[in-house]
């Protein structure tokens, strides 16, 4: 369902990973080996859930980590809607 609803595959598949541990930082090369796919798709995504509020971007020498912000307005829901297609909530449904 949330391939339906997020254009973007590689949106989706970060957010599956990153939601359910928001205390989790990831670089970009361990999502990319994590979501299997370009690297370029990777940042682009990023880009965009950071401009969005989504995540928060922490340099870190050369690398550069992502969070889930779990502050934004749309985390709880986003969560949500993880649980439920994935976890505990596919199983129920």
């Amino acid at each position: 369902m949330l391939n339906e609803i997020f254009v973007s595959e590689v949106r989706v598949k970060i957010l599956k990973l990153m939601l359910p541990a928001p205390e989790k930082p990831f670089h970009v090369r361990a999502l990319v080996r994590a979501v299997g796919t370009e690297i370029n798709a990777i940042r682009r995504e990023l880009n965009r859930l950071t401009k969005l509020g989504l995540l928060k971007r922490r340099p870190s020498g050369n690398r550069v980590y992502f969070t889930i912000n779990t502050g934004s307005l749309y985390y709880p829901e986003l969560l949500s809607l993880v649980s439920k297609e994935s976890g505990l909530g596919q199983k129920i449904i």
